[in-house]
């Protein structure tokens, strides 16, 4: 870590530090809140970010289909996050796998899809298995366990903070705190998760985020637990129907600055500019995400048109409903689902490709269907 780089602004100490290398300089946060100002020039860029966020909310609350929109979202979001550590999966595989279907893939992509689908259950377990728990340490260490659950990393101390001096990049471009200075740092990290924020709510969200990466306290898997928590904060604090705002996409577009803008915090004090670029993705990302939606709801008018078009019965209606869970399907999975034989099914599935809504892929071992308008849209 290059130290000439940190002015007299910095946002915290450096100190020395042992590492497997040699000697190096780590960087020691300091703890919030910060005696930054919030200037009034950003004020107009927060109203809009909180009137996009208003207007992205409004689907979860009025929209009878809302649910069949949140698992797409989910899909889209645990990719873009885990494309941003550099792992990157097929869309057809990646959905298979998370509905519990094998396909022939080498070990490595194996791996790469179970640390995708571990994002989607991370990102789901805030309703369902920690639906009782407040945003607490405990919540943290919960989602990184389900993160690194029978993946790489998995012999890196899941769900535990870490008790060794860890580095980000090679060459190193950051070295987080020593391992004893983090009990201090998250005790306050999670006081201040608590208390009445000094900014509006959505900045401090921000704020936050770049506190927990700045600590780094877990020996892998920081920057996911880092945007999933982002995600639960502003859900929670703006009062959102769900999880319906979600910042990896923006990030991954715009990778180089997501990371400078964090690292100029720590070396520069420069909170405007960051507060400032993550403003900017959240009003981006409220519209892709609004976009999105109203692109899946449009997609399924013209499914049940389709359906009809094909002589539709109800059963064909269900089976389309079901492609917004399932959109990489198979025959038998379609069979029990309807509760028919193999043939029927079989059928049904042959008039949806007639119809143009499913289209047969090669992935073995099964025949297997994808309904790709309704990919393309969720992993645009």
């Amino acid at each position: 870590m290059d130290i000439e780089q940190f002015t007299d602004k910095k946002t915290g100490s450096l100190t020395r530090v042992s590492s497997s290398s040699g000697e190096v300089w780590a960087f020691v946060p300091d703890e919030l809140p910060t005696d930054w100002e919030f200037s009034a020039e950003l004020w107009p860029l927060l109203v809009d970010a909180m009137t996009a966020l208003a207007s992205l909310s409004s689907i979860g609350r009025y929209l009878p289909s809302a649910e069949l929109l949140r698992l797409p979202l989910h899909w889209h979001e645990a990719q873009r996050s885990s494309n941003l550590e550099g792992t990157f999966t097929s869309p057809e595989q990646q959905i298979l796998f998370d509905i519990g279907h094998k396909t022939e893939t080498r070990d490595e992509d194996a791996g790469d899809l179970k640390e995708v689908s571990n994002y989607t259950d991370a990102l789901m377990a805030r309703e369902r298995d920690f639906a009782g728990l407040p945003l607490s340490l405990r919540l943290i260490r919960g989602l990184h366990a389900i993160l690194l659950r029978g993946v790489r990393g998995a012999n890196k101390e899941p769900g535990e903070f870490r008790g060794v001096q860890v580095g980000v990049g090679s060459p190193l471009r950051y070295v987080p705190p020593p391992a004893t200075h983090l009990e201090p740092l998250l005790q306050n990290f999670e006081q201040c998760m608590h208390i009445s924020p000094p900014y509006h709510k959505l900045v401090w969200a921000f704020i936050l985020h770049y506190q927990i990466e700045a600590i780094h306290p877990f020996r892998d898997g920081n920057g996911r637990v880092g945007r999933l928590l982002l995600a639960m904060l502003i859900a929670e604090w703006c009062e959102l129907s769900g999880q319906w705002l979600f910042m990896s996409g923006f990030y991954f577009r715009n990778k180089e600055e997501y990371h400078d803008r964090l690292l100029k915090i720590s070396t520069h004090g420069d909170w405007r500019g960051w507060i400032e670029f993550s403003l900017t993705g959240v009003i981006e990302s409220a519209k892709d995400t609004d976009s999105r939606c109203q692109k899946l709801l449009t997609l399924r008018e013209q499914y049940r048109e389709q359906t009809g078009e094909a002589g539709g019965s109800i059963r064909l209606s269900q089976i389309t409903e079901l492609l917004f869970k399932k959109p990489v399907i198979r025959i038998p999975e379609i069979a029990s689902f309807t509760g028919t034989s193999y043939p029927t099914a079989k059928t049904d599935v042959e008039r949806l490709v007639s119809a143009g809504i499913l289209v047969e892929i090669d992935l073995p071992p099964q025949r297997t269907f994808v309904a790709r308008k309704l990919v393309d849209i969720i992993f645009a």
